[in-house]
């Protein structure tokens, strides 16, 4: 596609240039009124320069600069131009023939990428030249960054805050209960466990992260499987009890797991566990 005409508007106002010798010229001292008429701009263009020779040697930089492709016409995008055209002008332009062909850069993180990749198919659509979606890419995916790093800080904020508050409540019974809620979280189909966990309240809090929705969930697994019996179900169950009970053998021998009431639920715990244990293996357990 032939690009249009390039027409240099003589009022542009380019850095005037000071003539070296401003002395006489055969123009005569009314040059600028000569070459103006009654053109008022032409006349406010030519008194920029202190001389014909001045004004001339601007014109002749400008036209240095349009020849060497260091001034390039905005052409508008051909919307109503055939295929030809339009990625003719794409090419021109520098915009890739598909978004992903567009140079980042940079590196995206995976759990990012598919937001980036809409961010960039959005810009394309557009004829976002590759600077602009370059600039697009690296704020969205700082941005995201940035937020996940806060996100997290104020997750582990609001956890530890809360376990330390069940674990004043449940005392040595904490580590039971919390195994005792993943095991009735075991029970549920496939899929509402998980859901549970990264679920969130409307402020934004993780669901396990707050103390009272902890509390509702180790009720109703009372509810569901009462007394102090932990019940593990599913392909990670074996690992789990063998996890806590390899925590219970390091605890032994200690105060914790010799003296008064946590001591006591702890003992008892480890025989449940060590029975279950059995059962999975399918050995037999003690009556």
């Amino acid at each position: 596609m032939a690009e249009p005409a390039i027409v240099v508007d003589p009022i542009v106002d380019p850095d005037p240039i000071v003539d070296p010798d401003p002395g006489e010229h055969p123009w005569g001292e009314d040059w600028r009124e000569t070459y103006a008429g009654e053109d008022e701009k032409k006349l406010s263009y030519a008194k920029k320069y202190a001389s014909p020779t001045a004004a001339l040697d601007a014109g002749l930089a400008a036209q240095y600069k349009i020849s060497s492709g260091e001034f390039r016409p905005v052409v508008p995008f051909p919307d109503e131009g055939d295929e030809k055209e339009q990625a003719a002008w794409r090419k021109d332009n520098g915009i890739p023939k598909e978004a992903k062909d567009y140079e980042l850069g940079r590196e995206i993180d995976e759990k990012n990428q598919t937001a980036i990749d809409a961010l960039i198919e959005y810009g394309h659509a557009r004829n976002a030249s590759p600077e602009s979606i370059k600039t697009a890419v690296d704020y969205y995916h700082d941005s995201l960054q940035e937020k996940e790093e806060s996100q997290f800080e104020a997750d582990e904020g609001v956890r530890v805050s809360a376990e330390d508050e069940l674990r004043a409540e449940w005392g040595p019974e904490y580590r039971a209960n919390i195994n005792r809620i993943d095991a009735f979280l075991n029970t549920a189909k496939d899929g509402v466990k998980d859901n549970i966990l990264n679920a969130r309240f409307p402020d934004g809090t993780p669901f396990c992260s707050n103390p009272d929705a902890m509390r509702f969930l180790i009720d109703a697994a009372l509810v569901v499987n009462p007394g102090t019996t932990l019940v593990y179900q599913g392909d990670d169950a074996a690992k789990t009890i063998t996890d806590r009970i390899t925590e219970i053998k390091g605890k032994m021998g200690t105060d914790e797991y010799l003296k008064g009431p946590g001591g006591e639920a702890m003992q008892k715990e480890y025989k449940e566990l060590l029975a279950m244990q059995l059962k999975l293996e399918g050995k037999p357990t003690e009556s």
